[in-house]
């Protein structure tokens, strides 16, 4: 992924196949057409978060992912408690 200035999209779920799983070997619970739509449009940074079970950041040719979540499953704090940084786009 090159780096540049756009946009930055937020949405409440994933998108398909990214940071989207509750465990390490559960299902997929994230959107196929969120992702076609990210990766036509070729955004800089997708922060979403609904599902929990981890906060993370993945990035691809299109775009830099960040799960933004703050409780797990059980609804507990996770550890490092929401503390996903972003150091550039």
């Amino acid at each position: 992924m090159k780096k540049s200035n756009r946009e930055v999209l937020i949405t409440d779920g994933p998108p398909w196949g990214i940071l989207d799983q509750t465990t390490p070997d559960g299902g997929h619970l994230g959107c196929e057409e969120l992702l076609k739509a990210v990766e036509e449009k070729e955004r800089g940074m997708h922060v979403f978060g609904h599902n929990r079970g981890g906060a993370g950041c993945s990035s691809n040719r299109t775009a830099r992912f960040v799960k933004a979540a703050y409780l797990n499953e059980n609804y507990e704090p996770l550890d490092p408690a929401g503390k996903v940084q972003v150091i550039d786009l």
